[in-house]
């Protein structure tokens, strides 16, 4: 069946409870008419389900008429606290049950305390009598240190009508659960702990008697860590030697749901026997060690309940702590099987292999694999062998270090050259975008017949070209046609910088940087006077750079104090604020129109300006290292950078 089809048939049961369960099956499947016998299915299920669960509550709460109920309750209590029932003082209440009370009283002789449980006098369930009195009868029948003993039963006559009691051993202890929650034991003496109730419960088994309610309220333990199993109301007798078989009625649920096999959740009266209470003790482990069940049934109706039992997964006791993940986790999940033929066969297994747990011994529950077989041999005898030992683990351990410590190294080995690899291909590929992009700018370039700028762009592309023959030679003819058509030098000059633009026009500029004097100038000269002395441009760091502007009215400073600076070439004076970055300024470009300035720095930016007043104009443009070069393209709406990773950004 599909999970969707699933879901609906969910939906569909949902909207049939809450509609009082009187919704007609057709009309809940109007608009999926192909589900209406899946339905039906299901529903009939859930209603057989709850005849079980209605059986199963009325013989756990005893069918007592609510006269009666009222009469136990406001004069049977008050006759028999204070009194002597034989010969037993009656002192006070120490616990409830569906089929009567038990008080603790003092027996005169023997003088001891004793626990007597009295049925109630007043049930309209002559089953409840009966279960009563097989109680007793089974009770007596076993006498083990880890079950409560009986040691009398009787019946009085009161004004109510007859009244049936047994007297027991008085166990001055607490319920499993609450001794495990105070005391909080270690984990070995929790397993010691279930050896002795697997013990107790083998007894019962050697005697024909399965107990069917196992849970923790029906387990004492006293101070000294001694277990008592108790209650064996609901216990079957299978035994040849019984003279009176009692048979739940099938179909009917006996216990309580929690800590039920799923053969009791059926009602498969038939598949009852002493696998049943495996599971009961594979469910009190699970909870024993792990302090929850392995089925979450907080929240969950009876049928939800009850179909997690028979069809869900239980959880991992390994999953709940992870130092379970052994033998433990083997042996508690082979108890709680799901299939009677995949538990333990007996309980007398079950607890061989706690047994072996605990002295480290193979489990039958284990595959049987030599290895497995070795381990548990070492650890039982760890004393004599360990010499031996200390020395075989040595050379295992050098063995397999060296053995790891080798394949690492060819890992690391291997992975450092295919980082290598990597970043060689990663480099050339951004070489190949550079020399690209420097061929581009040379082309056009020449496309604007300047090819001086265009033997830039292509002997930059040659410089950091990979090895690649073809693109090699193509860039050597372009080289080659740029420089026949160039015209012949008619003077060079040296500057005091780096040389960055040059620009036609009536003056130029020298950069003059003396660290010694500290000097650090551009010079105005006007192209007509060479010699004269002009006028001086000045930072407080050298000068990196310097441009003029397209109609030469303006000239831009870089420096390594950090600014680039605007200029008035007329007589030098600063045109507004310096434009500020927080480190060395390496290159300002006008752009074609003159209107702006782009300057690129150490600081990882390239930024924008108004060349009219020195104010930005763009937020910072962020590299990821020190920007080198920026220029702007032929249109002015474009930007190019170009960083110390050798990367050009657009």
């Amino acid at each position: 069946m599909g999970v969707e089809r699933e879901k609906m048939l969910e939906r569909l049961i949902d909207e049939w409870e809450q509609a009082g369960r009187v919704s007609p099956v057709e009309q809940l499947c109007a608009s999926h008419p192909e589900l209406v016998d899946d339905l039906r299915s299901r529903i009939e299920a859930i209603e057989a389900f709850d005849s079980k669960v209605m059986g199963m509550d009325a013989t756990a709460s005893a069918t007592w008429s609510s006269a009666g109920l009222a009469e136990f309750e406001s004069r049977g209590r008050s006759q028999l606290l204070g009194t002597r029932l034989g010969s037993y003082d009656i002192q006070e209440i120490i616990g409830e049950g569906g089929m009567g009370i038990v008080f603790k009283a003092r027996q005169q002789t023997p003088t001891r305390w004793v626990a007597l449980k009295v049925h109630h006098p007043n049930s309209s369930d002559p089953r409840q009598l009966e279960r009563f009195r097989r109680e007793i009868e089974l009770n007596g029948k076993l006498q083990n240190d880890g079950i409560v003993r009986i040691y009398d039963a009787g019946e009085v006559q009161t004004s109510s009508g007859p009244l049936i009691f047994f007297v027991m051993e008085y166990v001055p202890g607490q319920p499993l659960d609450r001794y495990l929650e105070q005391n909080k034991p270690p984990r070995q003496a929790r397993i010691k702990l279930l050896v002795d109730i697997c013990k107790a419960i083998e007894h019962a088994h050697a005697n024909g008697i399965t107990h069917r309610d196992l849970k923790p309220s029906n387990i004492l333990v006293t101070q000294e860590g001694q277990p008592k199993i108790l209650d064996f109301g609901i216990a079957r007798d299978s035994s040849p030697d019984s003279e009176s078989q009692f048979r739940t009625e099938a179909g009917k649920m006996i216990g309580t749901l929690r800590y039920m096999s799923p053969e009791q959740v059926h009602g498969a009266i038939d598949q009852i026997g002493p696998w049943t209470d495996v599971y009961a003790l594979g469910l009190l482990a699970f909870e024993t060690l792990s302090g929850s069940l392995p089925f979450e049934l907080a929240g969950k109706s009876d049928w939800q309940a009850w179909k997690l039992i028979i069809d869900g997964q239980p959880k991992r006791l390994g999953a709940i702590d992870p130092s379970l993940r052994s033998d433990l986790e083997t042996i508690v999940h082979k108890a709680i099987a799901r299939e009677i033929g995949q538990r333990y066969p007996a309980v007398s297994a079950f607890r061989a292999d706690l047994e072996a747990y605990l002295t480290h011994q193979p489990i039958s529950a284990a595959p049987p694999s030599q290895w497995y077989r070795a381990k548990k041999f070492f650890r039982r005898n760890w004393l004599w062998v360990s010499p031996f030992g200390a020395l075989v683990a040595a050379t295992l351990l050098f063995a397999i270090y060296a053995t790891v410590q080798n394949r690492r190294l060819v890992y690391e080995q291997g992975q450092t050259l295919e980082e290598h690899r990597r970043a060689d291909n990663e480099s050339r590929r951004n070489a190949f975008m550079v020399a690209d992009l420097r061929t581009s700018n040379g082309v056009a370039a020449l496309e604007a017949n300047d090819p001086a700028i265009s033997l830039l762009w292509f002997a930059a592309a040659l410089k950091d070209l990979p090895p690649d023959p073809l693109r090699e030679h193509d860039l050597r003819l372009r080289y080659a046609y740029a420089q026949g058509i160039l015209p012949k030098l008619i003077r060079a000059e040296r500057n005091g910088g780096w040389a960055r633009h040059a620009a036609f026009g009536p003056i130029r500029v020298k950069l003059e940087n003396d660290t010694n004097q500290g000097r650090f100038v551009a010079v105005i000269v006007q192209e007509n006077s060479a010699n004269a002395k002009g006028i001086e441009l000045k930072h407080s760091g050298e000068i990196l750079d310097a441009a003029i502007s397209p109609d030469g009215s303006t000239i831009a400073t870089a420096s390594r104090d950090g600014t680039a600076r605007l200029w008035r070439v007329t007589d030098g004076s600063a045109i507004g604020k310096p434009m500020q970055h927080t480190k060395s300024v390496n290159s300002a470009v006008f752009s074609v129109d003159g209107s702006r300035v782009v300057t690129a720095s150490r600081d990882f930016t390239a930024r924008v300006w108004n060349s009219r007043t020195g104010q930005p104009v763009t937020p910072p443009l962020k590299h990821e290292l020190q920007v080198e070069y920026a220029c702007f393209s032929h249109q002015g709406d474009k930007i190019a950078t170009c960083d110390w990773s050798r990367i050009v950004r657009v």
